[in-house]
């Protein structure tokens, strides 16, 4: 046994990682920045998402308050004509010709997410 374990120390002695060691190293700094981007590129698109999100209800509640304070209009007066204006939009839907290229063009932007998305998934896979 002890004449096994020469060996096997002299064979073990025998082989060189440093460049393995090195190239193992870079690598996982690699990955670690390439990491940190990706996490710097997500905070950052949660702080835009945050404030587009506080300046659409900071919008929305002026637009409250200049209603309430100024304008005085009744909610009654908006609802009618927004019915009004949904109707028109429905009746105009409601020909056979419409409804058919709005078929087309659902079943186009579906498939040109799908592309999308599976060329971003095949893109990571690569590098």
């Amino acid at each position: 046994m002890d004449n096994l374990d020469q060996q096997l120390s002299d064979i073990f002695s025998r082989l060189k990682t440093d460049k393995m060691d090195n190239i193992f190293s870079t690598d996982v700094m690699n990955r670690i920045e390439e990491e940190k981007i990706i996490r710097e590129k997500r905070k950052e698109n949660m702080t835009q998402s945050l404030f587009l999100i506080f300046c659409t209800l900071a919008f929305i509640a002026s637009m409250f308050l200049l209603n309430r304070y100024f304008f005085h209009i009744k909610a009654d007066a908006i609802t009618s004509v927004t019915k009004g204006y949904i109707n028109d939009f429905v009746i105009m839907f409601r020909t056979e010709s419409v409804s058919r290229w709005s078929i087309i063009a659902v079943n186009t932007i579906i498939l040109i997410l799908l592309e999308q998305l599976l060329a971003r998934k095949f893109s990571k896979k690569i590098k």
